[in-house]
C-alpha cells in the first residue's frame, strides 16, 4: 500500500515538474513574441504597464486568465527581471561532483588538444583548468591517474 502512495506522490510531482517547465516554454514564448513586435522595451521600463496588460488580458478572455494566472505564479516563482526582458531563464545545473565537472572539462580538451596536433595536450588542458579554476590541478582532481 506505501508503494501506491509513494508511486502516487512520485508521479503528481512529475506531472507538476512538466507542468511547470511547460508554463516557462509558453512564459518565455509569448515574452519572445512582445520582443519581435518592439514592444518589450516599454514594458522593461514600465513594468507596472506589463502587468495592467496581463491582467486587462485575463478580463477580456476569462478561460485564458487561469492560463495566465499559473504562468504568472511560475514566473514570480522563477524570479523573472525586466532586465533580462521579463524571460526565465534556465537554471544553472548544480553539478553534485565539482571534481568529475572539471576531469570532464579537462579531458575534452585535451582530446580536442590533440586531434589538432598540439603537443602535451594534458599540461595544457591542465594549464587551462588551473586558470580556470583557480587552483593547481592537483588540487583539484586526482592528477595520479593521469601520469603516464
Amino acid at each position: 500500500m506505501s508503494d501506491l502512495s509513494t508511486d502516487t506522490n512520485k508521479l503528481f510531482l512529475d506531472f507538476l515538474n512538466i507542468l511547470e517547465r511547460t508554463l516557462v516554454i509558453v512564459w518565455n514564448l509569448l515574452m519572445k513574441i512582445l520582443i519581435a513586435v518592439k514592444v518589450m522595451p516599454i514594458f522593461r521600463k514600465y513594468p507596472k504597464l506589463f502587468l495592467a496588460l496581463i491582467l486587462i488580458l485575463s478580463v477580456v478572455t476569462p478561460p485564458i486568465a487561469v492560463l495566465w494566472i499559473a504562468m504568472g505564479f511560475v514566473a514570480l516563482n522563477e524570479e523573472v527581471k525586466s532586465d533580462n526582458d521579463f524571460l526565465i531563464l534556465p537554471k544553472e545545473q548544480v553539478v553534485e561532483d565539482e571534481e568529475n565537472e572539471i576531469e570532464v572539462v579537462r579531458d575534452e580538451l585535451a582530446m580536442r588538444l590533440y586531434e589538432q596536433g598540439i603537443d602535451k595536450p594534458i599540461e595544457v588542458a591542465n594549464t587551462f583548468c588551473e586558470k580556470q579554476y583557480g587552483k593547481p590541478i592537483d588540487q583539484l582532481i586526482d592528477v595520479d591517474k593521469y601520469k603516464q
